[in-house]
This record gives structure tokens, sequence and C-alpha cells, in this order.
């Protein structure tokens, strides 16, 4: 191991491909686990509406697919002749998983405030 200025530890990677697939899969992991976790918030505030819990399950299905492009959308190689990783070619369908978890989050977060507002209005005034 090589340290750079003491802050950043930069190590050998002798093959820089199977690393960034291994960092996409774990993207693959962790971006629909954080939006799970928002689904069962929108679950728990819309428990009585089957067709809201619905329309959100099927949304956190196409962000689960849309994130299994990430592993397949890196690429990278060496660094000259050093045995250091960058990343050669990222391909635009890699931001797919992303953009779809932004906008169902969005989404989740604009119902869930739609439903606590309705809950603490008097009459029709806020």
């Amino acid at each position: 191991m090589t340290h750079f200025n003491e802050l950043v530890t930069v190590g050998n990677v002798g093959n820089c491909q199977r690393l960034l697939v291994a960092i996409g899969s774990v993207g693959t992991v962790a971006v629909p686990a954080n939006s799970f976790l928002m689904y069962l918030r929108v679950r728990a505030v819309y428990n009585d509406s089957v067709f809201v819990k619905t329309l959100f399950g099927i949304f956190w299905v196409g962000v689960l697919g849309a994130c299994v492009t990430a592993p397949f959308s890196l690429e990278g190689g060496h660094i000259g002749t050093t045995q250091r990783c960058i990343d050669t070619n990222i391909k635009a369908f890699g931001a797919a998983g992303l953009l779809a978890a932004a906008i169902n989050d969005t989404l989740i977060f604009l119902a869930i405030t739609y439903r606590l507002l309705t809950f603490h209005t008097v009459g029709n005034s806020w």
C-alpha cells in the first residue's frame, strides 16, 4: 500500500475490470435497498390504500431492474504501466438505476408529504 499525502490509501489492483464490476454490484444492492426503506415508509403512511402500495411496489421493482445495469456499464483499465485503476468508459445506461431511484424516492416523498398534509387540515383550509 502506498500512502498519498497521508490522507488517501492507494492499493495495487491486478484486474481493474473485476474491481469495477464489484463496485457496480455493490451499487446494484445498495441503491434498491435504500429505495426499499422509502417504500416501507410509504406503505406505513398509506396502509389503507392497496392501490398506492401496489403502485409504489411496482416502482420499486423498476428501480431494482434499472440498478441491475450498473455492473455492465463500467469499464476500467490500469493507469499507464502502474497497477492503479481508472474508469476508461462509463456507458450512459449505467445511470438508469440512480435516475430511477431519484424519481421513485421523490414521488414517495411527495406522496407522504401530501398524506401528512391532508391529516392536518381543518375543513378545506390549511
